[in-house]
């Protein structure tokens, strides 16, 4: 009985030195009244309160957010024994009122008299803060790669694509599931274009700029997507954690092949941002001095992943398990308290047995007896593992942030959630030229020109105010940049939030507009320049400010092999006189080869022996020359440009050039060609008026030609007819059945021949005649046609169908030729069947064209003889079928080709037929 006592007072000795050192909070309550009994000394320093004024509080008195019911319902999973511990999240309130986040560990002692309960506090003020700027430092990693310009690849250690942005997307169109077959370092192609050794540089641990490639998709099987072809410029660059391992690997991509605007997007897992959120665990522990004993908790246990049974406890013991590097700094800190009789807090790292670390806070307080010797050492340990990766985290992410941002190609800043700018990269103070500790807070607005300072600071509050994106095209003011010192930029800002959705600030990107802002005007321009000989000056001056350049001139070679110059801006005011020649210069050497030229350097050194006065007077630097083009194969000018500075020219700037060229090479050709049409005027108004007459002559030989075909060749046909009918009348009893029926044949033959005639006549007519257009209403006409077939059929019964509406322009007696012939024959070639069907209706093709049509569900033909029934006398039925002469569609296809249409048609045998054409919109 005594040694149980005595345990009983040496234990709660123990628990009373914990309490009173532990900086932890441990509190000891009443499980009936709920009332604090003790608490350690970390819980009445963070709370405010005094031992008594605890005692005086019951545990859900701490606890603002719970209340005494629900912490009743709470606990009752301990008291009846259904749960051995239990864990929570609140809050606590200190004495002053305020709050801070916290864990709850709560363990229910019966054994205890009276039975209390048992509950470790987490502060995770510190944690949450951790997490908060993970969550801001990820959000702004994402937004700098969402916001570039550059395509954005990014690798693991061993070359497999962890993810790509929508730049990336765009210039090669694949996206991450592409690549999941793709492996970089053993990709072929980037062998043969011998640029390996810089990828592996890269995952090496050393950045490197990798030189400008063309690669094609179509060669890397591997990469699952379609064929496409891109030159880009990349830059490799590793990031490395804590131990200066190489963790991932960032590749951009600058496409040098045609830059474009791109909205970046990037993925990311995840995984990363919950690395930090695991929950801390704490335990105690205690040195025997004397018997060099050591006692750890479970807790501890479980941190340290130590199976009880095998652990020796002892000091030594203990040191084993703290990791190599660590042990020496963890024995001096401990040893160094005995020597000093002082506490100590240290943060080291365990070495798990499979190869993990851990990182653990560690606090030790030590007992000494009156001469000084130490008898017992207590202490706690925390895991702040979570802590650790987290803040690791956060600072790989920020590294990653600034080597994105300091190596974009656009501005990049950042400002916090009032709108007042904390960060500019690089390339804005370039921009801007101011800077960084000039920009922040409302500083960046010096940049802004005076004109756009009111506009874009009252864009930016709006911005802030309402919380959402901006997007703004503004001017700066920059030394820098062109020589009116102007500079058009492109603002662009996001807000971003923090993991309860809050505003955490903002990030944004400033883009260079400037040349596309002087293309949009100079293309502007060329779309008004209009024609005469204004359009040279206008060229060139819209050229000069397009290329900021002090001298454009736009020259034409004449026929002795010189030059004269049509136009010429200089800024100096000296005007150049017209060139005899321009041999020995850059401006022959375009002529000659039929395209650009381009100096960069020492341009006047060219232009010594040429007798160009303007550009020998400007002593140039550098020099781009296009060549004129007319209709022929050969210049017929140049487009000259000269800088005593260095020009800037880009793949942009010199298709724009070209388009110049074109447009003043059009110029000459139309002056060429109205000087040539104002020398032949006069002749083709001759020959034009000997055609007509000639064309007047002819047409009424035509008509007299017809005249005597109709009249001489209708006489013996009559008479044919006549003297046939007059046998078969008088003779009838002198001939037989065979001779009759010869008579018959000869009276049927001559009818035909006098229907082939009239038809003649008629098509000949189509062509000859006076054309009258005027609008027309084709439902009506077609109406009209198909009751006159009523009345000649009354015993047929067709469904006919005419839409309404159906309108052109056009003669109408020849359209009523053409309708007649298209309805009479559908009439005819559905005359076999038990439900014929004709239907006259109007379609809407291409750009609006409108086309009508006549269909049937007749005879039909096959399509193989389309082509053979427009043409005279074709025909695909025999007369003992149907009736006809072969004329008919002929007619309809001259009547609509004389009203400027087209007709075809489709069929099919035994379905029907349908006749389509088209008229002239005018």
């Amino acid at each position: 009985m005594g040694s149980e006592s005595d345990n009983r007072d040496l234990s709660a000795i123990v628990w009373q030195h914990v309490l009173s050192v532990s900086h932890e909070e441990i509190y000891l309550f009443s499980a009936d009244t709920l009332r604090f009994i003790q608490v350690s000394r970390g819980a009445l320093e963070n709370l405010g309160y005094t031992a008594e004024e605890i005692r005086s509080l019951s545990a859900f008195d701490l606890k603002p957010d719970i209340g005494e019911l629900r912490f009743r319902e709470l606990i009752r999973p301990l008291l009846e024994g259904k749960a051995q511990r239990l864990h929570f999240e609140t809050r606590h309130r200190r004495k002053d009122g305020t709050f801070y986040p916290v864990e709850v560990r709560l363990q229910y002692i019966a054994e205890g008299e009276p039975p209390l309960f048992i509950a470790l506090i987490l502060d995770l003020t510190e944690r949450r803060k951790v997490e908060a700027a993970l969550a801001e430092s990820e959000g702004r990693f994402r937004a700098l790669v969402e916001q570039s310009p550059l395509s954005i690849q990014i690798f693991d250690p061993h070359g497999n694509t962890r993810l790509v942005n929508a730049a990336f997307e765009r210039l090669t169109g694949a996206t991450l599931e592409h690549l999941s077959n793709y492996n970089i370092l053993e990709d072929r192609q980037l062998e043969a274009l011998g640029v390996m050794p810089y990828i592996r540089r890269g995952f090496a641990g050393e950045a490197a700029r990798i030189p400008v490639v063309t690669y094609h998709t179509i060669e890397t099987p591997e990469v699952e997507t379609a064929p496409r072809k891109f030159t880009v410029r990349a830059f490799i660059y590793p990031i490395k954690n804590e131990k200066g391992e190489v963790v991932e690997v960032i590749l951009m991509h600058e496409d040098v092949t045609e830059k474009e605007h791109a909205e970046a997007a990037l993925l990311e897992t995840k995984a990363r941002l919950l690395e930090a959120q695991s929950i801390a665990r704490l335990g105690s522990w205690e040195l025997d001095l004397e018997r060099n004993h050591l006692e750890w908790s479970d807790e501890i246990f479980r941190i340290f992943e130590i199976d009880p049974e095998q652990f020796g406890a002892s000091y030594e013991a203990f040191l084993e398990a703290v990791h190599p590097d660590d042990r020496q700094m963890v024995d001096e800190a401990y040893r160094d308290s005995l020597v000093t009789r002082q506490p100590y807090s240290i943060e080291h790292r365990l070495l798990m047995s499979d190869g993990r670390i851990k990182y653990v806070h560690e606090q030790c307080e030590t007992d000494f007896d009156a001469e000084g010797r130490p008898l017992r050492s207590i202490g706690t340990v925390q895991d702040i593992t979570e802590r650790k990766l987290a803040e690791r985290a956060a600072q790989e992410h920020a590294q990653r942030f600034l080597i994105l941002a300091e190596l974009s190609p656009m501005g990049a800043f950042l400002a916090d959630s009032r709108g007042q700018w904390t960060y500019v990269n690089q390339k804005w103070s370039q921009l801007s030229n101011l800077p960084e500790e000039s920009a922040r807070g409302e500083g960046w607005l010096d940049a802004v020109h005076p004109e756009d300072r009111q506009r874009v600071g009252a864009a930016w509050r709006s911005c802030v105010e309402r919380k959402e994106m901006l997007r703004i095209e503004c001017r700066y003011r920059s030394r820098r940049m062109g020589r009116d010192g102007i500079l058009w930029v492109l603002m662009e800002a996001r807000p971003q939030r923090n993991e309860s959705g809050e505003l955490a600030g903002f990030v944004g990107s400033v883009t260079d507009v400037s040349l596309y802002k002087r293309i949009e005007l100079a293309l502007r321009e060329l779309a008004m320049v209009g024609s005469g000989e204004r359009v040279f000056p206008a060229l060139v001056e819209s050229l000069a400010h397009l290329f900021e350049a002090e001298l454009v001139q736009l020259c034409r070679v004449t026929e002795e092999g010189g030059s004269e110059i049509l136009a010429l801006h200089d800024s100096s005011g000296k005007m150049g006189e017209g060139c005899s020649h321009i041999a020995d210069s850059p401006c022959r050497q375009c002529l000659e080869r039929g395209e650009q030229v381009l100096l960069l350097r020492g341009a006047h050194r060219h232009f010594r022996n040429a007798e160009c006065l303007a550009l020998s007077r400007l002593q140039a630097e550098s020099f781009l020359s296009a060549p004129i083009f007319g209709s022929g194969p050969d210049p017929v000018g140049v487009l000259a440009i000269a800088d005593r500075g260095v020009l800037d020219v880009s793949e942009s700037l010199s298709s724009i050039l070209e388009l110049f060229a074109a447009r003043a090479g059009a110029e000459l050709e139309r002056q060429r060609a109205e000087a040539l049409l104002r020398n032949q005027q006069e002749v083709l108004e001759d020959l034009v008026r000997e055609r007509t007459a000639a064309l007047h002559a002819i047409n009424q030989e035509l008509e007299s030609f017809a005249y005597s075909v109709s009249h001489d060749l209708r006489s013996p046909l009559r008479a044919i007819d006549g003297f046939s009918q007059a046998l078969l009348e008088d003779a009838a009893d002198c001939l037989d059945g065979k001779a009759r029926a010869h008579l018959d044949r000869v009276r049927a033959a001559t009818c035909r021949m006098g229907e082939l005639i009239d038809d003649l006549l008629q098509l000949s007519r189509v062509t000859r005649g006076d054309y009258y257009p005027e609008p027309i209403d084709l439902s009506r006409l077609a109406a009209d046609i198909v009751s006159r077939l009523n009345e000649a059929s009354p015993g047929r019964q067709v469904e006919v169908s005419i839409a309404p509406e159906m309108n052109g322009v056009g003669d109408r007696r020849l359209l009523r030729l053409a309708l007649e012939n298209l309805i009479g024959n559908a009439w005819k070639y559905t005359r076999h069947r038990q439900h014929p069907r004709v239907e006259v209706g109007l379609l809407e093709g291409e750009q609006g064209e409108r086309i009508f049509f006549v269909r049937d569900n007749g005879v039909g033909f096959d399509m193989r003889y389309v082509e053979k029934i427009f043409q005279p006398f074709q025909r695909l039925h025999s007369r003992g079928e149907f009736e006809g002469t072969g004329i008919g569609l002929a007619t309809v296809q001259r009547v609509i080709n004389r009203h400027g249409g087209r007709v075809w048609a489709e069929a099919e045998e035994g379905k029907g037929a349908c006749f389509y054409f088209t008229l002239q919109s005018t």
